[in-house]
């Protein structure tokens, strides 16, 4: 009879165990569901963000285990600790049949996951992203009772910034029994609190009011440009200057006239005087190489026109003659006339006039760069 007596009790309480167990179960996820919340609605300061996320899928038994596969439903609370990496607990339920469904059995378990999220592509604000998950969790058949691990990969979808989408598949193991199950579930994620306070905005002071220097700056030879940026310094005050302070250079153009006299009828000469100054037409020219010199023959009015205009021709040519000759001047950057009586610059009544009119003008133009004035 005692012996009797004790099997029924126990009976009893393994009849009523499992309601026991489920409302304890449930009584300590509520707390700390609770609990969560309230951390998370206060912890606007912080990074850390909290989620509760209900789901629905189907469980695949170990064929061991002599159970029906069943759908299973669950409640869990996920504490994201940043963008990678959360910490989440659930409570799963589910009422799978024996093997010859004489019986519905209670299946409850407590599981503690740890989650990667990894973003589907590199973009900060993806909305999609994946994640693995490990974990342990302990379960009750009845009165079978067993600690299992666990592992999987899911994928979570940003619809809202309060709400996600989120699906995973996972495998379960007892390491006692050596039995596998299988789970896939979908479900909901909200949201939980404010979030992170946005920081505020940092205003700069206003500058404080400084009364401007004046700046003086040097100008020592009085052409308009500062000391610091004048290139050619004591620039005479009349020449006018660039914005480097150099002067500006403008082009002049020089007259050289330097008659030479011949004898009275001579188309010839060989005294200094006249030599010296062909040289010195020359050497002018060899420091302007882009200039041209003309050359007029001149007689006086003794004897015939044509032959004074020739014995002028033969004149300008002897001097022409030279400038190639002896003083290496080409030929095209000379210019000869012979104007004959035809421009007399003294009375041809006397000999003295006639003297200075036998004679050859030589003109000759040169450019050179001067300073412009101001």
């Amino acid at each position: 009879m005692a012996s009797r007596g004790s099997n029924q009790q126990w009976k009893r309480q393994q009849v009523s165990a499992p309601g026991k167990w489920c409302r304890t179960a449930l009584l300590v996820a509520c707390s700390s569901l609770f609990l969560a919340t309230s951390v998370v609605a206060h912890a606007d300061d912080t990074t850390h963000v909290g989620h509760l996320n209900l789901s629905g899928g189907y469980l695949w038994f170990d064929n061991n285990r002599s159970l029906s596969d069943d759908f299973v439903v669950s409640l869990g609370y996920e504490h994201r600790i940043n963008r990678r990496y959360a910490l989440e607990a659930t409570l799963s339920a589910a009422e799978p049949d024996t093997a010859d469904g004489s019986n519905d059995i209670e299946h409850l378990g407590i599981r503690l996951d740890g989650l990667r999220y990894f973003d589907v592509n590199p973009l900060p604000t993806s909305k999609v992203s994946t994640y693995g998950v490990m974990g342990v969790d302990y379960i009750k058949f009845d009165a079978y009772r067993r600690a299992r691990v666990n592992a999987g990969i899911g994928m979570r979808w940003e619809v809202h910034p309060r709400v996600a989408l989120r699906g995973d598949v996972r495998e379960f193991f007892t390491t006692r029994d050596k039995f596998r199950d299988q789970q896939v579930q979908i479900g909901i994620s909200l949201r939980l609190g404010r979030g992170a306070r946005p920081e505020a905005a940092v205003v700069a002071p206003p500058p404080a009011f400084s009364r401007p220097v004046p700046v003086v700056m040097l100008d020592s030879d009085g052409d308009g440009v500062p000391d610091y940026r004048d290139q050619c310094p004591d620039t005479p005050p009349q020449w006018a200057v660039d914005e480097t302070g150099c002067p500006i250079m403008i082009p002049e153009v020089i007259e050289h006239e330097l008659p030479v006299t011949f004898a009275s009828g001579a188309t010839r000469f060989d005294d200094e005087a006249n030599l010296a100054a062909v040289a010195e037409l020359a050497e002018r020219m060899h420091e302007h190489p882009g200039s041209t010199v003309e050359l007029i023959g001149h007689t006086d009015s003794q004897g015939p026109a044509s032959a004074n205009r020739d014995l002028s021709e033969r004149r300008v040519r002897f001097v022409a003659e030279i400038l190639t000759t002896q003083h290496n001047i080409e030929a095209g950057r000379i210019q000869a006339t012979g104007m004959g009586e035809e421009a007399p610059v003294a009375d041809n009544q006397t000999p003295a006039g006639r003297a200075e009119n036998r004679r050859v003008e030589i003109r000759l133009e040169t450019v050179r760069e001067v300073p412009k004035p101001r």
